[in-house]
């Protein structure tokens, strides 16, 4: 889905905190909530923070979330025609890209 399947990022070879698709699962909701940049999407993360258990169906066993470069991070090393072209096919059939937007 143009994430890496073991997790590994920045912050994993530096004793690793979050799972890329934690921090992506994280990004798309708080997309479904409004925010549209790495740094709302991380301030909407800080907000849910404060109730620890709505971060663990994300896949985080923490009591914080992602800070702001967490995202970045993860945005950033995305293969995004790759994930474009999952999302096409997961959510509308092929019919429509998001990268093209």
């Amino acid at each position: 889905m143009g994430l890496p399947r073991d997790g590994a990022g920045p912050h994993e070879a530096q004793g690793g905190r979050f799972k890329p698709q934690s921090i992506l699962a994280l990004a798309f909701a708080a997309v479904l909530a409004g925010r549209r940049s790495p740094a709302a999407i991380a301030r909407w993360a800080e907000k849910i923070e404060e109730n620890k258990d709505l971060l663990r169906p994300f896949g985080i066993e923490r009591d914080e979330a992602p800070c702001h470069a967490a995202f970045h991070y993860v945005f950033k090393g995305m293969k995004v025609k790759a994930l474009d072209r999952a999302l096409s096919r997961c959510g509308t059939g092929g019919q429509h890209s998001f990268h093209n937007r």
